[in-house]
């Protein structure tokens, strides 16, 4: 029993395990001409135990929040970024990650759609629990963090922006169709009205034609000589 930690003769002091609880957190993501600038909403972050770390495609977030919470993500970029120019801001409500953009180019998610993620390992944990244990199934309100709340289902303040840059690429395209075809529809229109104008004329022509050549016919020839006077 004295073999234990916290033990010393007549005394006992039970020292917790301190585990780390992976949860999720809300995040988003905006641009300018030269950077992205993602957000993950994880309150009151610990510096000394967070890593930020990244290549030129890809961002790796480990940051533990609220003592022994932790968000872990990868994010595989939709652009390339310059890492030496690239930088992060840990403040009391969120982590900052800032990116500097390798190109001038306006990035159309902050992820790229085609990278397929390979599955994560299960991680086993072993535990050793006293005969006498009970597990505790009531869950304490302070076990939820204020990052919990906020996370809607898949639903986050990133897909909406994404959603909206689809619908105005897709509206754009329909106008320019649209556009398109009622120039295609005005061109039709005057060579056909230009057509009928020639056919017209042509008609036309070809009318005053045989009427010179019909009043050639009908005029009487003339006699020879002078006409008697009387």
């Amino acid at each position: 029993f004295l073999d234990q930690k916290g033990c010393t003769t007549g005394k006992h002091r039970w020292i917790p395990k301190q585990d780390k609880k992976k949860v999720a957190c809300r995040y988003d993501w905006h641009q300018t001409g030269n950077c992205v600038v993602l957000t993950v909403y994880a309150k009151n972050s610990n510096p000394d135990s967070c890593s930020i770390e990244a290549n030129r495609t890809a961002v790796s977030c480990q940051i533990q929040f609220e003592s022994n919470k932790v968000f872990k993500r990868n994010f595989h970029l939709w652009g390339v970024i310059n890492i030496k120019q690239s930088s992060v801001n840990m403040v009391p409500s969120k982590v900052e990650i800032t990116l500097r953009k390798a190109d001038q180019v306006a990035w159309g998610k902050l992820e790229d759609p085609n990278y397929k993620p390979e599955p994560e390992p299960v991680e086993e944990n072993i535990l050793e629990i006293p005969e006498s244990y009970q597990p505790d199934w009531d869950i304490n309100d302070d076990d939820i963090s204020d990052s919990d709340e906020e996370e809607a289902p898949e639903v986050t303040q990133q897909k909406i922006t994404e959603q909206i840059t689809e619908g105005l690429m897709k509206k754009q395209q329909e106008m320019q169709n649209s556009k398109r075809k009622e120039v295609e529809e005005e061109m039709k229109r005057v060579m056909e009205e230009k057509r009928r104008a020639e056919e017209e004329k042509r008609k036309l022509q070809e009318q005053r034609k045989q009427e010179d050549q019909e009043g050639y016919e009908d005029m009487p020839d003339l006699e020879d000589g002078e006409a008697d006077v009387e």
